[in-house]
């Protein structure tokens, strides 16, 4: 499985726990005969919002905000699926 597929695959089977603790889902790709693929997963609680944007080279960008308005962003290099998990782990981690 790529990176692009896991990334959806985990945002959607995600969707029905999310829901009940108040969060907004939000996925989305690029056309799948384009070059670089993309895909993104934003997530709302509240004041608070992140969004994971993935290309299928392993480079993912990451923004959160909080409460106080402050925003944090980081560049990633995933390294295949297995390096996707901290990443996920710091998107959810971001609105809770």
């Amino acid at each position: 499985m790529n990176l692009i597929d896991s990334l959806l695959m985990w945002a959607r089977s995600l969707a029905a726990w999310l829901r009940p603790q108040g969060v907004e889902l939000t996925v989305g790709s690029s056309p799948t005969d384009i070059l670089r693929r993309s895909a993104w997963v934003n997530l709302r609680r509240g004041d608070r919002e992140a969004e994971l944007i993935l290309w299928d080279s392993g480079e993912a960008e990451f923004s959160a905000s909080g409460p106080n308005g402050g925003v944090t962003q980081q560049h990633y290099e995933v390294e295949g699926v297995d390096g996707l998990a901290p990443v996920l782990a710091r998107l959810l981690e971001s609105i809770t």
